[in-house]
Parts: structure tokens; C-alpha cells; sequence
């Protein structure tokens, strides 16, 4: 994950959802290689930057939590529907 963009909506001015939750993140791309993915004409400029896309967290399920001690599996990844009240 590259950052959390967003962790409320708003619809006409007013705020929803929890700001403990994450509701929109951004993601880098990867090669089939493993790589990060990064567009030819940055390459060709020398510029070495890493593409990402932003997604809503239902459409991804958390399997690990990263810590200072390494990777944590989650047994049962949460249902983001039910915390995004």
C-alpha cells in the first residue's frame, strides 16, 4: 500500500464514515516479474517512479498486516461492510 487517501465521503458538504477506517488506498502496480511497474516514457526520462491505483477497500481483502517484526496473517479478514457504518 502507498498511502491512505481517504478514510471519509462527503455528499453535499457533510462528512460520513468512521476516520479510523481506511476507505480509499493506494496501491502500486507490479510487473508478472515481481517488479515494481513503472511507465516506459519515466524510464526513458530517467525518472524511476512507481505507478499506483486508488481502490475502495471492498474491493480488497486483507491477509497480512505489516510490523516491526515482519508480516502478522490475518485468520479472518474483517468485513469492511460492516465497519464502514
Amino acid at each position: 500500500m502507498v498511502e491512505i487517501v481517504s478514510t471519509q465521503f462527503t455528499v453535499n458538504g457533510d462528512l460520513y464514515g468512521n476516520t479510523q477506517i481506511p476507505r480509499n488506498v493506494s496501491l502500486h502496480l507490479y510487473e508478472a516479474s515481481g517488479h515494481l511497474f513503472i511507465l516506459p516514457q519515466w524510464i526513458e526520462k530517467r525518472l524511476m517512479i512507481p505507478e499506483y491505483v486508488d481502490h475502495h477497500i471492498s474491493e480488497l481483502i486483507l491477509y497480512k498486516i505489516a510490523t516491526e517484526t515482519g508480516y502478522v496473517p490475518v485468520a479472518d479478514p474483517p468485513n469492511w461492510d460492516k465497519c464502514m457504518g
